[in-house]
């Protein structure tokens, strides 16, 4: 099962996401951009997705990502 860096400011918010029972109040504490916060969405999903489809693993080391600016 693929996992998110542990020390990743995103596997951090991960982490607090899944440990809180008020979601907006801590995106306001964390104080995340949107842009932050729909890459760490995109990250997830394809870590979500990698782990429901082995075959996409295989692929995936075919697909070169482009780094964010």
């Amino acid at each position: 099962m693929k996992e998110l860096n542990a020390s990743s400011p995103i596997a951090e918010f991960d982490y607090q996401v899944n440990n809180s029972d008020d979601i907006s109040e801590l995106a306001q504490k964390l104080k995340i951009s949107d842009f932050q916060y729909q890459e760490f969405q995109l990250e997830k999903a394809c870590c979500e997705a990698e782990n429901r489809w082995p075959l996409l693993k295989d692929l995936s080391k075919h697909v070169v990502r482009i780094p964010s600016v």
